[in-house]
């Protein structure tokens, strides 16, 4: 039996051990933490893992340009912060913006979605 997964959704690789850690506290092991949590999703999935969620996520606290480089060279194609906005042609890559959706009524939702977009995140 293939171990490949096929979902609606992409699987994203956050650290393998300290997923919960800010990689700056951790200078000597993030490259290790970054590398090794792409090799283990692939293992499990049989499938490419291109995407990176930082851990926490904000900008400048949880990471920094060190662990943006280590990122871009572990082969991904892109990551997430947790730095609210929404992404536009001018955004880096490897740090783009999301949100959390999660609001109690459509109508929160909407006016979260809207304000997000209000404010794209060039780079």
């Amino acid at each position: 039996m293939s171990k490949r997964v096929e979902f609606f959704f992409d699987f994203g690789s956050p650290t393998a051990y300290l997923a919960w850690t800010q990689l700056p506290g951790i200078a000597m092991e993030a490259r290790a933490e970054i590398v090794e949590g792409k090799r283990r999703l692939e293992e499990i999935t049989d499938a490419p893992v291109t995407l990176f969620a930082y851990p926490n996520g904000k900008p400048g606290r949880d990471y920094g340009p060190r662990d943006v480089e280590l990122v871009r060279r572990a082969g991904f194609a892109a990551a997430v912060s947790t730095r609210a906005g929404a992404a536009n042609r001018a955004s880096d890559l490897f740090q783009l913006p999301r949100f959390t959706p999660w609001d109690k009524s459509p109508r929160r939702f909407g006016m979260r979605l809207l304000a997000n977009c209000v404010r794209s995140v060039p780079a």
